[in-house]
C-alpha cells in the first residue's frame, strides 16, 4: 500500500522549516515557498549599513554601483561572477567598509546594468576602472584594490595586466583560470526565461556550480536582489546571450604578467578550484605570490564564510601595502 511522503524538515538559525517533499537539493531556496528566513541579528545588523546607489555612463552603457564608507579612505573594489551582480557582495561589502571605501558594481549584461550588442574582457576592464573613479576609489591617494569573485576574476586580472600601474593590488577569488579554459554557452536563448510569481521564481534560484549554504538568509536576499517583474512575470538580470557575445580572452596570459601586487583567495570546499588547478596556479604566477584557502567555504566564499573572506581580503590588502612601502622606500 502506497504512504504518504512526509515533508521534510530542516532547521535553519534554530527554527525549524517545513519544505515542499519535492525540494530539489540543487535549489536551495525551493522549500521555502516564498518565504524569508530568519535573519540574524549580525547580518541584520550589517545590512543596516548605509550604502550608495548611482550609476555611472562607461562606452555607452549605463552601469550600476554601489558603495559604502567614506571617501578618502583607502579604495577597494569588488566584482562579481557570471550572471550575478553587485549585491553578491552585499554580505562582505560592510564589513570592509569600516577603515575602507568600497564600490561594487553589476557588469554591463548583469545586474541592473545595461545590455551590449557584444562584451569584452577589455571593455570590463573599463568598467571597472570607470566606477572605480565615479566610487572615489581613488580619492585617498593611495591605489586602489581590485577584487573579482570567479568568472569576474577574468577582468581583476587583465585591468593587473593592462593598467597594473594604478592600482594597489589585485585579489582573484575562487576563480578557475586556467591553461586550457572551457567557456560554457549552456541555456543560451533569445528568451529569458519567466515565472508567474515571485516565489515560482525563487524557487528555481540555484548556484553554478551547485553547492550546499547553510546561510539561507543570504541566499534569499541575493536571489530576490536579482529578479524583476514586468508584464509578462518575473525574470532574471542578466542578459541570457551574454556568453554568446562575450569576445573570448585568454586570463592565464594576465596572471602571468600583472603589473600591481597578485593574490588568490579560494574556497577549501570549492568544487571549480581544485587542488589540481592550484597546483598550476602556483606555478603560474610570480613566485611568493600569496594564496589563501578558506576553510568550510565552496565556490561561494562570501555566502559561506563571509566574515573570513573578509579577513582574507584586508590581510592581504595589508599584506600589499607593506610591500609597495618597502619598493617606495628603496627607490
Amino acid at each position: 500500500m502506497p504512504h504518504a511522503t512526509r515533508p521534510k524538515r530542516e532547521r535553519v538559525n534554530g527554527r525549524e522549516i517545513r519544505a515542499s517533499p519535492d525540494s530539489d537539493p540543487d535549489r536551495p531556496l525551493s522549500g521555502l515557498n516564498g518565504e524569508r528566513p530568519i535573519v540574524p541579528e549580525w547580518y541584520r545588523a550589517l545590512s543596516a549599513t548605509p550604502t550608495e546607489t548611482f550609476r555611472v555612463d562607461i562606452q555607452g552603457a549605463n552601469i550600476e554601483v554601489l558603495a559604502w564608507g567614506q571617501r578618502g579612505h583607502p579604495g577597494i573594489l569588488l566584482a562579481h561572477g557570471s550572471r550575478a551582480h553587485a549585491r553578491w557582495w552585499a554580505p562582505v561589502a560592510p564589513m570592509l567598509s569600516k577603515t575602507m571605501r568600497v564600490v561594487a558594481l553589476s557588469y554591463s549584461g548583469m545586474g541592473l546594468s545595461d545590455w551590449r550588442d557584444s562584451y569584452s574582457i577589455d571593455l570590463e576592464v573599463d568598467e571597472l576602472f570607470g566606477t572605480a573613479q565615479a566610487g572615489g576609489l581613488f580619492a585617498s591617494g593611495d591605489p586602489p584594490c581590485f577584487v573579482g569573485h570567479s568568472f569576474g576574476a577574468r577582468a581583476v586580472a587583465r585591468a593587473a595586466e593592462l593598467r597594473g600601474a594604478e592600482l594597489g593590488g589585485a585579489i582573484l577569488v575562487d576563480t578557475p583560470i586556467a591553461a586550457r579554459e572551457r567557456h560554457r554557452s549552456a541555456d543560451i536563448s533569445d528568451n529569458p526565461r519567466r515565472y508567474p510569481t515571485l516565489a515560482a521564481a525563487l524557487a528555481r534560484f540555484c548556484l553554478a556550480p551547485p553547492q550546499r549554504c547553510e546561510n539561507l538568509f543570504i541566499l534569499d536576499e541575493i536571489a530576490r536582489a536579482g529578479l524583476v517583474e514586468d508584464e509578462h512575470g518575473w525574470t532574471w538580470l542578466f542578459d541570457p546571450r551574454f556568453r554568446h557575445k562575450l569576445q573570448l580572452h585568454d586570463a592565464w596570459q594576465s596572471i602571468h604578467r600583472p603589473a600591481c601586487p597578485l593574490g588568490f583567495i579560494y574556497g577549501e570546499n570549492s568544487a571549480l578550484v581544485t587542488a589540481e588547478l592550484l597546483s598550476a596556479q602556483r606555478q603560474r604566477v610570480a613566485p611568493g605570490t600569496p594564496f589563501i584557502g578558506i576553510p568550510m567555504a565552496g565556490h561561494h566564499v562570501m555566502f559561506d564564510q563571509p566574515v573570513a573572506l573578509s579577513v582574507a581580503i584586508r590581510s592581504m590588502m595589508f599584506a600589499f601595502n607593506a610591500c609597495r612601502g618597502q619598493v617606495v622606500a628603496g627607490d
